[in-house]
């Protein structure tokens, strides 16, 4: 059992659940109110179809932001080292930190900036930050000599999205030149990020796809080169093998969540990991016109079967309500009414 923030169970293999009726039927006081499932097999699984869509020696990185998109991140490294995931992302140098502590010795590659106060304690633990001007590199650079170390950089470049990153234009160039040459500082990458990866007529990454080979075809002209050049998100490894270049960024799909259309992702093998146990704690029917919840925001229209569930003590549930569905034990299926925060869950149950 693995408990990041949140009662969860980490599974080598879902039928595991086979053994734990009473979890279903009736949660165990232990269990708390409600049970997330994580299931290692499907991991494996997703892997799998990320690999057989890479070219020969391209490698794969695992984001793992936001704890590993809530499912997790310290509980999900072990089987992403077993498989020999080699390279990580996170979103805050917390998070790699993190990692760090539970054995992680591979790449981590911070997407996000690291406050200045915060660098001199970020230095220590090997993580590779993403530099984006030539100020923040000269204060990374200070803070790694402040503690004798060498500090890994990775230069992001803004292609299109519009966030942070270098700017594709000549002085851009010059800047990076001027960083290559920082002794306290080790390029060990290049990336960029896309903003429309999931269209399918790829003009707007076909586009940022060429800003960003320009810009460090110009780069190697200047003798400036990269262990690693990186722009594959979760849609681009689907939709843009043109993209992989020498690494791709495995968020979304990684957990089996679509990163594209709803009929485009139905023709992938991908299975989502993380699964959501409840029970019902009262079942009630009531007459057409009723309304339901706080505000009475939902009338029912016709004689209705309501079943109240339990659920985790959390101010949201990190899920698009919208698009729940309730599934019993015996396979049937049944739309969600409303969320009740902070205890309960109401689904219509005919």
């Amino acid at each position: 059992m693995y408990e990041p923030a949140r009662l969860c169970f980490i599974l080598d293999n879902f039928d595991v659940l086979e053994k734990w009726k009473g979890m279903i039927d009736c949660m165990e006081p232990w269990m708390g109110r409600t049970a997330a499932v994580v299931d290692l097999g499907m991991l494996k699984n997703n892997l799998a179809e990320i690999r057989k869509k890479l070219k020969p020696g391209v490698e794969l990185m695992a984001v793992l932001k936001g704890d590993g998109y809530r499912h997790g991140a310290e509980g999900l490294y072990p089987t992403l080292k077993a498989c020999g995931v080699t390279n990580y992302a996170v979103a805050l140098w917390s998070e790699g930190v993190a990692l760090r502590e539970h054995g992680a010795t591979e790449p981590i590659l911070v997407l996000g900036d690291t406050r200045d106060y915060d660098l001199d304690e970020a230095v220590r633990y090997n993580l590779d930050f993403p530099v984006f001007s030539v100020e923040y590199a000269k204060t990374v650079a200070e803070a790694a000599k402040r503690q004798g170390r060498k500090q890994n950089i990775q230069i992001k470049l803004d292609t299109g999205m519009s966030r942070i990153g270098f700017p594709d234009n000549d002085e851009t160039l010059e800047a990076i030149k001027e960083i290559s040459q920082m002794e306290s500082l080790n390029m060990t990458g290049i990336f960029t990020h896309f903003a429309r990866a999931d269209e399918y007529d790829h003009k707007s990454a076909g586009k940022q796809l060429d800003r960003f080979l320009r810009m460090t075809e110009k780069l190697k002209e200047m003798g400036i080169t990269f262990p690693k050049y990186h722009v594959a998100n979760s849609p681009a490894i689907l939709l843009m093998p043109d993209s992989q270049l020498d690494m791709v960024r495995a968020g979304d799909i990684l957990y089996g969540l679509n990163p594209i259309d709803e009929e485009g992702f139905k023709k992938e093998n991908f299975k989502e990991i993380l699964s959501w146990y409840t029970y019902v704690v009262m079942v009630k029917e009531v007459p057409t016109g009723t309304e339901v919840g706080y505000g009475g925001t939902f009338v029912t229209k016709r004689p209705t079967k309501i079943a109240t569930t339990a659920r985790m003590l959390l101010h949201k549930l990190s899920l698009n309500l919208q698009r729940i569905l309730f599934r019993d034990k015996h396979d049937h299926i049944f739309p969600l009414i409303l969320h009740c925060p902070t205890y309960n869950v109401l689904v219509n149950i005919f």
